[in-house]
C-alpha cells in the first residue's frame, strides 16, 4: 500500500533511510515553498511498499514574488 507524509525538509535522511528498514520506497517527493525566494519549509511524500525504487520530483510555491497566491495555490485550495 501507500503511505504519504508531511515532512521538514531537514529530516528527510532520517525519513528515507527509516522507510528503507519497512521495504517502503519513495515514489513522489514534493518540495513546498511559501515563496520562489523562500527556502524549502515542508517536504511532502508518497512511499510504496514493496515497489521497485523510481522517484518523481515535484515543486510547489504557495506565493509569487509578490506574496499573491500562484496557481498552484489557488488549486490545491480549490479557489479557480
Amino acid at each position: 500500500g501507500d503511505f504519504y507524509v508531511v515532512y521538514r525538509p531537514e529530516r528527510m535522511a532520517e525519513l528515507f533511510a527509516c522507510a528503507s528498514l519497512h521495504k517502503l520506497e519513495p515514489k513522489r517527493l514534493c518540495l513546498l515553498r511559501h515563496a520562489p525566494d523562500r527556502p524549502v519549509s515542508l517536504i511532502l511524500v508518497q512511499l510504496r511498499k514493496g515497489a521497485k525504487p523510481g522517484l518523481n520530483w515535484e515543486e510547489l510555491c504557495l506565493f509569487d514574488g509578490h506574496g499573491k497566491p500562484t496557481e498552484q495555490y489557488k488549486k490545491l485550495y480549490h479557489l479557480s
